[in-house]
């Protein structure tokens, strides 16, 4: 996986590859890339997990290099992760709003005889 500083300089001289698309990882940020397809199409995304889920990752297409700039997809990256972390810390945390019961029951334990 190549990685680099995701300025505008360096998306400017990045290369298109030859074949299948390739994903240059952002070095500051953990998850924000750039997918460059063999067309020369570069797209600013970001790779998170829902919900803490370890197994599947999911990518958030941001928007095309271009129309977005370097600095606005990392803002739009950084929200986007801080978001998913939101979710998650709500539905740990203690105080957190969990339906009572087991999902069999949807929270109607007192029809349960």
């Amino acid at each position: 996986m190549p990685t680099c500083k995701l300025t505008k300089r360096n998306v400017d001289i990045l290369p298109a590859p030859v074949g299948r698309d390739e994903i240059w990882w952002d070095e500051d940020l953990k998850g924000f890339g750039l997918k460059i397809t063999p067309a020369g199409r570069k797209v600013f995304l970001v790779q998170y997990r829902p919900s803490g889920d370890r197994r599947n990752p999911r990518k958030y297409t941001i928007g095309e290099y271009g129309p977005t700039t370097p600095h606005q997809a990392r803002v739009e990256a950084q929200r986007v992760r801080r978001s998913d972390r939101a979710a998650l810390c709500r539905r740990y945390s203690k105080g957190g709003t969990r339906p009572k019961g087991s999902a069999a029951t949807h929270g109607r334990t007192d029809r349960i005889i």
